[in-house]
């Protein structure tokens, strides 16, 4: 299942969501692919494309660049990853530009082996697909005049009378984008999978099923909840009888210029395993990167007991493909290649100025809506904002992980830039290990300033 924030290492400050910069001083090796372009790079720029031919190293920042390389292979190394993808991205002025990318890759797609991991790798975004829902209903709520985030569950689901008539029905959507609607953390994923055949509408109606069968919390607080999310995406399916798959994909990755998605493994993707299955295909071909657990063994156990204790996290990695049940897709199932999750997250650091967020068709008062808090806690639609000082002030992060992968982004608005890290594996410190390395980005490049002022563009 998707992990929760607080159950991740994302500390870049104070709070258990931030990271501690103070901490992480690191160095990399040979093998690593790490490109720096500051000549304009579109924003569009096609998945596939060699990069490295385009990249142009600004003056002065060539031995940062190598620093940092080495530095992030460290990492790599230090907590035993599979494979560790890292970038940080400053936005420009011309809104279809970056002025600086930093992408880092190291590893091998599936430990053991000699296939090596490469910038066009997808990864598995997990719970960082919240964001992503959140937005699909931030355009849907700027079209449809009959729905706002104040909307209940009972006006979600109009023509349901069971959720009228349950005592779910005056729950908020704004309170479940920000976990505040008493919603249970999960459902019964697999078993309303295993029983509805392979019908995803049919599915996340199941999972609305089993929601109103439940009791609500007397003393409704923060709980964190995948339940909700997916709550959320079925009520887009309601309104236009259509698969949030199909919807998110037409209506946000594609005017995004998003083409790598998927939902799933990003090594054996939604609807791909029956097929290979059909073609008796013994060992397909590893073209993506496998997820990564540790197995529950005796001599794992040992090593995650030395690995408090200081010891090297040198735990026995197993790759998988396996990922969270198709009805939780909302709250943690897509996956991507870094450059087109960058697109995205563009759209954030570019804050509430962002012409790419008007583009989708998002309004002023829904585009805030997403980065707003409420009253209580720090937690938006789908993203964590707190104040941080190398950001200006306000930051929005998040991680996610399926339990075999783990990743984190933390967007900088008010300095237009973001930093994000990767990796195919999850155990006790990848959560630190991609501390240090968005810390190490952050750390290492200061903000771009030129003759025309500082970064402030998508």
């Amino acid at each position: 299942m998707t992990l929760s924030p607080s159950l991740t290492h994302c500390r870049l400050g104070k709070s258990r969501h931030t990271v501690n910069l103070r901490r992480t001083w690191l160095r990399l090796g040979a093998g690593a692919l790490a490109l720096l372009t500051y000549a304009p790079m579109a924003l569009a720029q096609e998945p596939g494309k060699d990069s490295a031919a385009k990249s142009e190293v600004l003056a002065g920042e060539e031995a940062k660049l190598e620093a940092a390389t080495t530095k992030l292979a460290s990492i790599r190394e230090q907590y035993g990853l599979p494979a560790l993808w890292a970038a940080r991205y400053d936005l420009g002025e011309d809104k279809s530009q970056y002025r600086r990318a930093v992408r880092f890759v190291e590893g091998t797609q599936v430990i053991g082996t000699q296939q090596a991991a490469s910038w066009n790798d997808k990864i598995h975004l997990g719970s960082c697909t919240k964001a992503m829902t959140a937005a699909l209903v931030a355009i849907e709520l700027s079209q449809n005049e009959s729905l706002s985030w104040q909307s209940t569950l009972a006006e979600a689901f109009p023509d349901n009378p069971e959720v009228g008539q349950s005592p779910w029905a005056g729950v908020t959507l704004a309170s479940i984008v920000r976990h505040r609607g008493g919603l249970p953390a999960n459902a019964l994923w697999h078993t309303i999978q295993q029983t509805t055949k392979d019908d995803i509408l049919v599915e996340r109606r199941e999972v609305l099923s089993w929601l109103l069968k439940q009791t609500p919390p007397k003393q409704v607080d923060f709980e964190y909840s995948n339940t909700g999310f997916a709550i959320l995406g079925h009520i887009l399916e309601c309104l236009h009888e259509q698969p949030w798959e199909e919807q998110i994909s037409e209506r946000l990755f594609l005017p995004l210029g998003i083409k790598s998605a998927g939902f799933g493994p990003p090594s054996r993707p939604d609807g791909r395993r029956q097929q290979q299955e059909d073609e008796n295909a013994a060992a397909p071909k590893q073209s993506q990167p496998h997820g990564h657990y540790v197995a529950p063994d005796v001599s794992n156990t040992l090593k995650k007991i030395g690995s408090l204790f200081g010891g090297k996290p040198t735990f026995d990695l197993s790759p998988i493909e396996v990922d969270n049940a198709r009805p939780l897709g909302p709250a943690g199932r897509v996956h991507m290649n870094v450059d087109d999750w960058a697109r995205f997250l563009s759209m954030f650091a570019a804050g509430e100025e962002s012409r790419t967020a008007k583009k989708l068709g998002i309004d002023k008062d829904n585009w805030v809506a997403l980065t707003a808090t409420g009253e209580e806690g720090n937690y938006g639609a789908g993203w964590i904002v707190v104040d941080r000082g190398w950001a200006g002030g306000k930051v929005l992060s998040h991680s996610g992980s399926n339990t075999t992968w783990h990743c984190v982004t933390w967007v900088a608005p008010n300095r237009k830039f973001f930093v994000l890290a990767a990796t195919n594996c999850l155990h006790d410190q990848t959560g630190q290990a991609l501390d240090d390395a968005v810390s190490e980005l952050i750390r290492r490049f200061p903000e771009v300033q030129d003759d025309a002022g500082s970064a402030a563009a998508e």
